[in-house]
């Protein structure tokens, strides 16, 4: 009996190693499968990120060669644009110039329009003639007036006519703030005075008009030698025709020297009430500085015009 029980072990014994023994290359078979399947993924799958990464690369090349295109297009057009432009600007200034040469008045238009006038000096044009125009000369002293007239000359091969309107030191303010706000020359609003000779007796009248203010509200101040400012806007009547006049008696001390008088008017596009109230006897250097604040603050558009009187004993 215990022969035949180990006799059976012996032979499940073998049984089972038979069977195992079968089974290994099946399961090395699969394993090799296995490896095969997972190499030839990642070979495809390297394979299809390297194909990826190449299309981006193209794409990236070609997106930049259109940009580089496009720049270089967009720089060419505007490189020409600008050339056209410049050459466009040459040739119309290069027309202003041949016309004002061959006109006279246009001429001395242009040279009005380009000149620079010093401190303490102002010009207004009267007449454009076209033998010389006829200027108002606003200065403390005549050598530059003289010195305009020169330059004048040669430039425009024109005489111009430059009454002489001297003030003194003091009065210097405003004639700055003239070429502040007047441009080529030409006032849109006019100080005109009903007196035919420009030299007034103390004691006497001063009146005009003023003209040019086009609906406008005008503020009027007088600046004597002295410089000192007085308001006149209690003493100015507003016509029908929209311009506005004005009356005083003008005096100056017992033997006093003769004195420069200036009318500077003021047409601004809103009422600016502190100019109104501006004291008399205020300096043209404290004047000037306080109505460019005004104007700025109110943001009100403003015109200037100025008239000249001489006052004597």
């Amino acid at each position: 009996a215990e022969a035949a029980a180990k006799q059976a072990a012996d032979e499940a014994a073998a049984k089972q190693a038979a069977d195992e023994a079968a089974e290994q290359p099946a399961a090395e078979a699969a394993a090799k499968q296995a490896a095969d399947e997972a190499a030839a993924k990642q070979a495809a799958d390297e394979a299809a990120a390297k194909q990826a990464a190449e299309a981006a690369a193209k794409q990236a090349a070609d997106d930049a060669a259109a940009k580089q295109a496009a720049d270089e297009a967009a720089a060419k057009q505007a490189a020409e644009a600008a050339a056209r432009q410049a050459a466009d600007e040459a040739a119309a200034k290069q027309a202003a110039e041949d016309a004002a040469k061959a006109d006279p008045v246009a001429r001395q238009k242009s040279f009005l329009a380009g000149f620079v006038a010093p401190e303490c000096v102002h010009i207004h044009l009267l007449a454009a003639k076209p033998e010389g125009f006829v200027l108002d000369g606003f200065a403390n002293a005549p050598l530059p007036l003289k010195a305009l007239a020169k330059e004048w000359r040669v430039q425009t091969d024109a005489k111009p006519d430059v009454v002489a309107r001297l003030v003194n030191q003091e009065q210097c303010p405003v004639l700055d703030f003239m070429n502040h706000h007047v441009t080529a020359g030409a006032q849109v609003v006019k100080v005109i005075l009903s007196n035919q000779d420009e030299v007034v007796k103390s004691g006497g009248t001063v009146s005009g008009i003023v003209e040019g203010l086009q609906g406008r509200f005008l503020t009027l101040f007088l600046v004597s030698g002295g410089g000192g400012a007085t308001n006149l806007q209690p003493l100015v009547v507003m016509g029908a025709d929209g311009s506005a006049s004005f009356s005083l008696t003008v005096s100056l001390a017992k033997d006093a020297p003769p004195a420069p008088q200036l009318l500077l008017a003021l047409a601004t596009s809103e009422r600016i009430a502190r100019l109104d109230e501006v004291p008399n006897g205020v300096t043209a250097k404290s004047l000037i500085p306080f109505i460019e604040s005004q104007t700025a603050v109110s943001d009100s558009e403003l015109d200037t015009g100025l008239g000249y009187f001489r006052l004597e004993n």
